[in-house]
């Protein structure tokens, strides 16, 4: 298997898929959220943790990465 070389990003702002899986778990924490207060739907910590972790591995190998400009 040949590796590619890392490459630094002209500036510092987060990539895209960076950015995507961050604003994912926050869609997620807050979902979370009304799903309590409004419906009553309690989501035990354990599972809030591995759905999170689902979702982001899940969202950062869809999103496809571009360099910034």
């Amino acid at each position: 298997m040949t590796k590619t070389p890392l490459t630094d990003q002209p500036d510092h702002a987060p990539t895209r898929k960076v950015a995507f899986t961050a604003m994912a778990g926050a869609a997620f924490t807050v979902l979370v959220w009304v799903s309590d207060s409004f419906y009553g739907i309690e989501v035990p910590g354990e599972v809030q943790g591995t759905i999170h972790t689902a979702l982001a591995a899940a969202v950062g190998y869809f999103v496809r990465d571009r360099v910034n400009s």
